[in-house]
């Protein structure tokens, strides 16, 4: 059995899903583009809320806009050059918001109103459903994002289907931006990645088109000093990230199966690190790495899960 909380923080309200037996629990900030607030999990003996969160009531809105704390990234992820891209022979220009670089940093999504769409206390089954009526002149095109929130003891799934409901073709990245946590500082802490190749970037940040390869994070490798704020480029023939705790004893994983890109970054406070599974490369409407293109009518799929485990 499940049950749902609502309460009002800092004039936006949250959504609390709890699994009443294992204490296990997730919410969202439904009028922050549903945006992943809290996560709490469960493996065979420990519950730990594996999220890093910002909620103090003064602050939380700053917060939030300066990290993008666990919010959904689309019409793309990551950055954008100079704010600007161009389809179908116009262009389109987004704020730019990149802290001081001239760049526009991931869409448009993480601001926008969701509804709850259904809500199953059987199944922790939460569904938030956003329709846009393509009145941004930065991304004019109709479309709906539905997302199904899926809580178990010791997993969330989240499924994305976005669904052009304009009459034209638009080009789009997605992606997820969460911030983790281990009890442990994030230097003694373990991150396993796939193989990968880091993409090379300039001063903006922008990639220049070159890229190296990454092996070293295939076995677990303690983080230590370790500086992160890099784009991969995933082999999709293992496509399960873990972050451990110092005696891996426990391990969040996150199978991004369905994303063939992950920004890793670790803040200047070092309390956490963000693995922010992607669907393209940063700066895709320009570059066309990894760009999807939806057609009128259409529809796509997107999964997510994140998950907690015991490993001793």
């Amino acid at each position: 059995m499940f049950r749902l909380k609502k309460e009002i923080l800092a004039n936006q309200e949250i959504l609390t899903i709890n699994h009443v037996n294992s204490n296990s629990a997730f919410s969202i900030i439904k009028s922050l583009g549903a945006a992943l607030l809290k996560l709490r999990l469960k493996d065979k003996k420990t519950s730990q809320n594996i999220l890093k969160y910002w909620d103090n009531e003064t602050t939380f809105l700053a917060d939030y806009k300066n990290r993008f704390g666990g919010s959904q990234l689309f019409p793309f992820p990551n950055r954008l050059a100079a704010g600007t891209y161009s389809t179908a022979g116009n262009s389109y220009r987004f704020d730019q918001n990149d802290f001081g670089r001239p760049n526009a940093l991931h869409g448009h999504l993480y601001n926008k109103n969701f509804d709850l769409e259904s809500w199953n206390a059987e199944k922790g089954c939460l569904v938030m459903r956003h329709s846009n009526d393509g009145s941004d002149p930065a991304f004019p095109f109709s479309y709906t994002i539905r997302n199904t929130f899926t809580l178990a003891e010791n997993a969330l799934q989240i499924e994305t289907r976005i669904s052009n409901d304009s009459n034209e073709i638009f080009p789009f990245g997605y992606g997820w931006h969460p911030y983790f946590q281990m009890d442990d500082p994030i230097n003694n802490c373990y991150l396993q990645l796939p193989s990968s190749a880091i993409l090379l970037v300039d001063d903006n940040m922008i990639p220049t088109g070159k890229s190296e390869p990454l092996t070293s994070f295939v076995q677990p490798k303690k983080i230590a000093e370790l500086q992160l704020d890099n784009c991969l480029l995933i082999d999709q023939s293992e496509t399960i990230v873990k972050l451990m705790d110092h005696e891996k004893k426990h391990c969040i994983s996150l199978d991004i199966s369905q994303f063939d890109y992950l920004q890793v970054y670790i803040p200047p406070e070092r309390n956490c690190i963000a693995i922010e599974p992607q669907t393209c490369a940063p700066d895709a409407l320009n570059n066309g790495k990894g760009l999807a293109y939806l057609q009128a009518g259409d529809s796509e799929l997107f999964s997510l899960q994140i998950s907690f485990s015991a490993l001793a």
